[in-house]
């Protein structure tokens, strides 16, 4: 009986994936776009998290809709990302494990740009990753993590205040790594 309302939602949907420039430029590369959704499952959301002793963060700082709805879904607060790191710790009045999605670089990626990709990455670096680390070390923050996954393959790195005691190795910026 609701199936004509989802019908409308697909068509959308398909009209938004047709003109997003993701399938523009896979489309100009002569590779297959992403043209429609499959809608599934028809069921009820499990019950949240939120409460359990196990939910890793306090809250989430996300522009992802994704991301910012299962924090939503599990109880957690969620706001959106600020301009940078500085902004985002003036915002912080509780202690505890924050989650950032920093996913400025998903798209720059998807459509192989690199010349964007290292732009942005570089921005990220004076943006977000150089006043964490100002943050670590002046005990602002207690301790930082870094997953940097691109479907391919990943990264993680953990670094807390005592590792910058480590004065054998010179402090490099991230876009040496990468």
């Amino acid at each position: 009986e609701d199936a004509r309302p989802w019908h409308a939602r697909l068509n959308e949907i398909q009209m938004l994936l047709h003109r997003h420039p993701v399938n523009q430029a896979r489309q100009a590369r002569g590779t297959l776009e992403v043209n429609s959704v499959w809608f599934w499952g028809a069921g009820t959301l499990p019950a949240a998290a939120g409460n359990s002793a196990g939910f890793r963060w306090r809250s989430l700082t996300a522009d992802e809709p994704a991301a910012r709805g299962l924090a939503l879904h599990a109880g957690r607060s969620s706001q959106l990302l600020p301009a940078s790191a500085g902004a985002w710790l003036a915002q912080q009045t509780t202690d505890g494990r924050h989650l950032v999605v920093l996913d400025r670089l998903r798209v720059p990626l998807a459509l192989g740009d690199a010349a964007a990709w290292s732009e942005r990455l570089v921005r990220l670096d004076a943006d977000w990753f150089a006043p964490l680390l100002d943050a670590l070390r002046t005990g602002r923050i207690g301790m930082l993590t870094l997953h940097a996954p691109d479907g391919r393959e990943s990264m993680s790195a953990e670094t807390a205040r005592s590792d910058l005691r480590r004065f054998w190795r010179r402090p490099r910026p991230l876009s040496v790594y990468a």
